[in-house]
């Protein structure tokens, strides 16, 4: 068992997951936790829905905040940052946030004062919450940079404070190449607390930290987020079954979880919806098609509105992919005879999908990354 009934809940998604609803990660937590106790840098490779995000956030920081007195955390997501001003803003806001929650109500205008007095600090009550909440005030004339905010977390926070930084979806400023010298200086001279950067383009990640002659190539330890064990994940959906009296076979599981291309999100919302199934106690193969086939169509029309924001070439593309897929060549003759479109705009569209997480490249070629939205092109294309 994971954790007993009286705490476990059903199938959870379109959410962070709780520590008592995130399967199997046990080597992964033992992993950052050792990282983080050595002060160490570390980088998370992980598909969509691999459970990255939820083990940080609701285990590995809560983990952090009880094991240390004074603690300063500053968790960031860098995703669809465009600019440096953009990154800046984001580190700001989280900076900002970080400080008004790890520094006491009561002195935190003091200590505003004195570790950030040249950025202008400003504290207000929260409008919700009554508690005071830190502001930096930015000039029309220039921002406050990320890498002073690194400085002043660097050489003065961490006097009193353990820190710790976690920057998510971080391979999104490969899109900004003049940040990464920016960070590749601020990460050489932060020595006063473990880093923790996440992604879920692997693809773009990798490009930053294990090209060559990348400005953060060799930067700090990898941890691969990979698929769940087959074992593990019937385990984790036959105990939430039970809470309804259900049961799924191995063999059975196991069809599931590839027919869903072994995405947990994806799985989750089946897994869901087959708790409604009546009196039925044995889940078998055609009863989770039928669901797969009901999920989709509850969900046609977010996806006809999703496959709108994509050109007409484009759509012709993905609909081919679904159909014909997974795709070791798309730029190569059998691919190019299916969509009627050269080489080079083949070529530039997977590009686009790959940075848009539309789809990935597996063992088997390319693929779609939802499996719902895979089926859908299938049946309504």
């Amino acid at each position: 068992m994971y954790y007993t009934q009286s705490i476990m809940t059903e199938f959870q998604y379109d959410t962070l997951l709780k520590p008592e609803n995130i399967c199997n990660l046990h080597r992964e937590r033992i992993f950052l936790e050792k990282a983080i106790m050595a002060h160490e840098k570390v980088v998370i490779y992980g598909r969509r829905n691999s459970g990255k995000t939820s083990l940080v956030k609701n285990a590995i920081i809560p983990w952090f905040e009880r094991k240390n007195k004074k603690i300063f955390i500053l968790f960031v997501d860098l995703m669809e940052v465009k600019d440096i001003a953009s990154i800046n803003e984001r580190i700001r806001v989280g900076f900002e946030r970080a400080f008004s929650k790890y520094f006491p109500a009561k002195s935190i205008l003091n200590a505003a004062l004195e570790m950030v007095g040249n950025l202008r600090p400003v504290v207000n009550l929260d409008e919700l919450t009554g508690t005071p909440q830190l502001t930096l005030e930015v000039s029309k004339q220039k921002s406050i940079s990320f890498v002073d905010i690194f400085s002043i977390i660097a050489k003065k926070i961490s006097l009193t404070h353990k820190v710790l930084i976690v920057l998510d979806e971080f391979q999104d400023v490969a899109l900004v190449p003049e940040s990464q010298g920016l960070f590749r200086q601020v990460f050489q001279e932060f020595e006063v607390g473990p880093i923790v950067i996440m992604g879920s383009k692997q693809h773009m990640l990798a490009d930053l930290f294990a090209r060559a002659k990348a400005p953060l190539s060799r930067f700090g330890k990898d941890l691969n987020f990979g698929f769940l064990p087959y074992e593990e994940y019937h385990e984790y959906i036959n105990e939430r079954l039970s809470l309804r009296k259900r049961t799924i076979d191995f063999a059975v599981c196991k069809d599931l979880q590839d027919l869903l291309f072994r995405d947990p999100e994806a799985i989750n919302i089946v897994c869901q919806s087959l708790l409604t199934l009546g009196t039925t106690q044995k889940i078998s193969s055609e009863m989770i098609r039928l669901q797969i086939d009901l999920t989709i169509e509850a969900r046609a029309s977010r996806f006809e509105q999703y496959l709108s924001q994509f050109s007409s070439r484009e759509q012709e593309l993905l609909v081919a992919l679904s159909k014909h897929g997974p795709i070791q060549m798309p730029s190569g003759k059998d691919f190019l005879k299916e969509v009627h479109v050269t080489a080079r705009s083949v070529q530039l569209s997977f590009k686009k999908f790959l940075d848009h997480s539309v789809i990935e490249k597996r063992d088997t070629g390319y693929q779609i990354i939802d499996p719902l939205f895979y089926y859908f092109l299938k049946k309504y294309r």
